[in-house]
């Protein structure tokens, strides 16, 4: 079997669509992405590609350069791993509900008091809300420029750069990556749009109506965050240059949990993502400094086996809860402890193994599409247990688009 022949064999396209029943503005956007042509119909087959022009065929050398320069960079289309999890809900569930890890946070997101009051607030006065903060002044020293102010609580720059800028446009360059791989109309385009609604969704998740005095006029993080930070991560990676050196010389991915909905209770459970770095060590090429950031920040060292494989183990601290003042809307966050071990291939996560101290996923294992061949897909397989005790267990598919169902007991 060619090499083409296993790629679409082990397609994560697939042609079932489910039916999804709800009223909600999340519901209808999972309904769309489950419904549109990238969901529904398999990629049509790639067009032969045109002789050169000396009428021999394209040299593997030609080949392997034209892709160092213009990508794929962050989604090669493997049928195992991260990779073979990846798609459009992958985005949804795990950035759009990243913060579901804090403590107490509702996880029927179709049942859940969406803030979009306090969205539209921040879209439309931002001024009023600067000024509420402080001033522009203070705006851009604690949410914007590195290091202007010392306490780690002014520091809310430090999330918008990792989370919004870097882990958003790398989120943005895989999904569009995966998009033309599956032959997606406009991959470009409706990789934009389901970033950005994907980021709409999540101010107003991390915002709810219950907080009453947030919900008619918004806050200054959210302004930054929308206005600024998640188109500048877009405009960024959709930058071949940008995606390269952060591809290569750092080594970047996006490490996903596999985000799933419970069967029973209708739970958001085992979401989140990381963006990992992995800078090099000087004089060796068999390990490398260790990067992962999201809702948190942990940091250790990479190890190259002689079959290929990286293990990698990382320590730090998790936000477990955030506060914020209702009359300045200045935030803060409390942290927690967290560790973990992942094992993974040039970049495509195969399993990892995370505790954390304060958060409500407190141990959590994730083995990755591959490692298990159902009826023709490729399945994976989580367990995790919760801030209450409360163990859950689910599996994902790489026909899933990047979602899949879980049990809690």
């Amino acid at each position: 079997m060619t090499q083409a022949d296993r790629t679409r064999r082990d397609s994560p396209v697939t042609s079932r669509c489910a039916l999804v029943r709800s009223g909600t503005a999340v519901r209808t956007l999972v309904l769309a992405l489950s419904l549109s042509p990238l969901a529904c119909h398999a990629p049509a087959p790639a067009p032969p590609a045109p002789p050169p022009s000396n009428g021999g065929p394209e040299s593997p050398a030609t080949a392997a350069s034209d892709s160092a320069k213009h990508g794929p960079f962050f989604y090669h289309g493997r049928p195992y791993g991260t990779d073979a999890y990846a798609g459009p809900l992958d985005i949804l569930f795990n950035k759009g509900f990243a913060v579901a890890q804090w403590e107490g946070k509702g996880r029927n997101i179709f049942d859940y008091p969406y803030g979009w009051g306090s969205v539209k607030g921040s879209l439309t006065q931002p001024g009023y809300l600067a000024r509420r903060f402080g001033g522009w002044k203070k705006v851009l020293e604690v949410q914007v420029v590195p290091f202007a102010k010392g306490g780690i609580n002014d520091s809310q720059w430090v999330p918008n750069y990792f989370g919004h800028i870097v882990e958003g446009g790398i989120a943005y360059r895989r999904l569009q990556e995966w998009n033309e791989a599956h032959h997606v109309p406009l991959p470009s385009v409706t990789a934009v749009l389901v970033n950005l609604g994907t980021a709409l969704v999540n101010e107003a998740y991390e915002n709810p109506y219950d907080e009453h005095l947030l919900s008619k006029d918004g806050n200054s993080g959210t302004v930054v965050d929308l206005m600024l930070f998640d188109p500048l991560g877009i405009i960024l990676f959709h930058q071949d240059g940008v995606s390269r050196f952060f591809a290569g010389w750092l080594r970047a991915s996006l490490w996903p949990t596999q985000a799933s909905l419970t069967v029973t209770d209708h739970l958001l459970v085992n979401n989140g993502e990381s963006v990992v770095l992995k800078p090099p060590i000087p004089f060796t090429d068999q390990a490398r400094f260790f990067i992962r950031a999201g809702m948190g920040l942990e940091g250790g060292l990479s190890l190259r086996r002689s079959d290929g494989l990286d293990v990698s183990v990382g320590v730090g601290q998790q936000s477990r809860q955030r506060w914020l003042n209702p009359y300045t809307t200045l935030e803060w966050a409390e942290f927690g402890w967290s560790a973990g071990i992942w094992a993974d291939r040039d970049g495509t996560l195969l399993a990892g193994l995370t505790w954390d101290q304060g958060t409500d996923r407190r141990v959590a294992l994730n083995v990755y599409p591959g490692f298990l061949r159902v009826a023709g897909a490729n399945v994976g397989a989580w367990f995790l247990v919760d801030a209450a005790g409360r163990p859950f267990v689910g599996f994902t598919t790489s026909r899933m688009l990047g979602a899949g169902l879980g049990i809690g007991f």
